[in-house]
This record gives C-alpha cells, structure tokens and sequence, in this order.
C-alpha cells in the first residue's frame, strides 16, 4: 500500500472539513428532528413579529403571552430575522429554526483561524478545530430557539477575540477597528455574549 504523504496545510485543511461536516451534522440534527425552535424561540419569534408590525421601531413590549414584557433586549438577532424574512419571503418561523445551525457551522472556520493564530501551527488549529466542532457549549444552547441571538453573540465575540489577539500580538493598528466594530455587534446581538 502506497503511503500517502500530505503536506501539513493540506492535512490541516482535511481536519477543517472534517470538522465543517460533523460539526455541522451534530448543529443542524436537532433542526431537522423539531418543526419549531426548541425552547425558548416562542419569545423571540413573537418578538420578531412584533418589530414587523411595528414597522421597525422597537416597540416598548412584546405581545408575548400578553404578559407586557419590556422589549429590552439586544435586537440584531431579531432585526435580522425579521429583515430577511420580509425580504426573502422566508417565514421568520423557518428563519429561527435554521440561522442558529447555519452561523454556528460558520463559528467553526472562525474558530480555525483564532486557534491557528494563538497557537501558530495549522495542525494544531485543525485538530482543535475538531474537537470544538463537538464541544457540547459550542452549538447546544446555541442552536435553541433564542439561538438566531445567542450564535450572533458568540459570533461577534469569537472575531472581536481574534483581532483583539492580532492586535495585541501585532500591533497592527487596523485590527482596533474589527475590534470595535465586532464588539459592538456583540453588544447589539447578546447581554450574556457581551460579558
């Protein structure tokens, strides 16, 4: 049997996939498996709703249960939603169901390059890459229903880490920027995410 001798990018780049596809099996799984966002996506679909029929202006409460909720929450997530449901005639319903999957999936390339810029090697960021592709924090309570706000979160703060590491280990002054720009994202996604 030949052997097969890969370069080290490419074998990094395998492990990529690897992660890519499996990872993205374990976060789109429970998707598949429910017709309606799992837990607490009653909440933010209602929400979603409520900011459509108030033509975008955050209302001050959400019709959720009638309980007259302060709608003080960040909107990104539910803007986000709501925009691309009128836009792509999607059902914001289908919307929070599946982005939480999608931008969790899209957090592990993120991922690879964080890992690769800390430890410097590209195998070493592949195989962590694999392993954060399974890691249960990484997609379970971000895929849920309130995931559409959650996965933005964590998103945001994934990058805002990787800048704020190439600033801090480069000094290149562009990196204060994406640093600002993902950090208030963050801020407008998720109060936890923020923390």
């Amino acid at each position: 049997m030949k052997r097969l001798n890969l370069p080290l990018t490419e074998i990094s780049v395998v492990f990529l996939f690897w992660a890519m596809l499996f990872g993205a099996v374990v976060r789109f799984t429970p998707v598949i498996l429910t017709d309606f966002p799992i837990n607490d996506g009653g909440l933010f679909y209602v929400m979603a709703e409520d900011l459509r029929r108030a033509g975008y202006v955050l209302p001050d409460y959400t019709t959720y249960n009638a309980a007259s909720i302060p709608f003080a929450y960040p909107p990104l997530g539910i803007y986000f939603v709501a925009i691309l449901s009128d836009i792509f005639m999607i059902p914001s319903l289908q919307l929070f169901r599946w982005l939480p999957a999608i931008i969790t999936t899209v957090m592990i390339p993120v991922f690879y390059l964080l890992s690769r810029a800390v430890t410097g090697s590209r195998i070493k960021a592949g195989l962590a890459s694999v392993a954060y592709a399974f890691l249960p924090h990484s997609f379970v309570w971000l895929v849920m229903g309130g995931g559409v706000t959650r996965s933005l979160g964590y998103f945001f703060s994934m990058l805002v880490l990787y800048h704020a590491y190439k600033l801090c280990t480069q000094g290149n002054k562009k990196h204060i920027f994406y640093v600002a720009l993902f950090g208030g994202l963050v801020i407008l996604s998720h109060p936890a995410a923020a923390l």
